[in-house]
């Protein structure tokens, strides 16, 4: 099962990412994109190929899965990677290497880690090129009530002029977490919609639009809409 990593690693300088945190960071993938490379070059990820147009360059390899990092807009302290991975088994061989353990060893100073988060998206590759290169990436989380297969069919079916008009070029991606939400009540689920803008603008409008604006745009499922929660990011690798 395709699934895509969101990781928040907040920095431990509020509202800020220093120099150095965003030096670890990079050191942190590039030591990933070299162990993706060792380990699972071409057959285990969906998103690799037998054959690399660029010569091999970790860049490229990068871009193929979806793996960068995220300054989010409203709090310039909070940064977002992403990642593609094959399974969460996958990405937790990666969390288990040696090779993690000792890029994370020397970020972690620079991080507020009471306050780290991440989850999986299940059957999504959210982070294409074209959606890595968006000036702005949001990400809208939706928590539902039960009969979740339901809700997605309805949100897929409505996104075409509900969403997509709103974001063009840009088309978003939506799938359900994998990880349960803490406090969630039995039956709660998320649904995750990723994608770029082509304005800060439009893009901030949205984020301060909140359920609001999704309600906007989706009224017809709002009986399900437990909540909602938008944030912006620009990229920063």
């Amino acid at each position: 099962m395709t699934v895509t990593e969101l990781a928040f690693l907040p920095s431990a300088t509020p509202g800020e990412v220093p120099a150095a945190y965003l030096r670890e960071g990079t050191a942190a993938i590039e030591a990933q994109d070299q162990w993706c490379a060792e380990n699972f070059p071409v057959t285990d990820t969906t998103t690799s190929t037998p054959t690399d147009p660029e010569g091999g360059k970790p860049h490229w390899h990068r871009e193929r899965r979806g793996a960068a990092l995220y300054q989010q807009r409203s709090d310039g302290g909070v940064v977002l990677v992403t990642a593609h991975w094959a399974s969460v088994e996958q990405h937790q061989a990666w969390i288990a290497s040696p090779a993690n353990q000792g890029v994370m060893a020397r970020l972690a100073p620079l991080v507020s880690a009471q306050d780290v988060a991440f989850f999986h998206v299940r059957d999504a590759e959210m982070f294409t090129p074209h959606t890595l290169g968006a000036p702005v990436l949001s990400v809208t989380r939706v928590r539902v009530r039960a009969e979740a297969g339901e809700f997605m069919g309805r949100f897929e079916s409505e996104r075409g002029k509900a969403l997509d008009e709103l974001t063009a070029p840009y088309r978003h991606t939506a799938g359900w977490r994998v990880e349960r939400v803490e406090g969630a009540a039995e039956g709660e689920e998320e649904l995750v919609v990723v994608g770029g803008w082509e304005s800060e603008e439009s893009a901030g409008r949205w984020e301060e639009g909140g359920g609001r604006a999704f309600a906007e745009r989706f009224g017809g499922l709002m009986r399900e809409v437990l909540g909602v929660d938008v944030k912006t990011y620009r990229r920063i690798l």
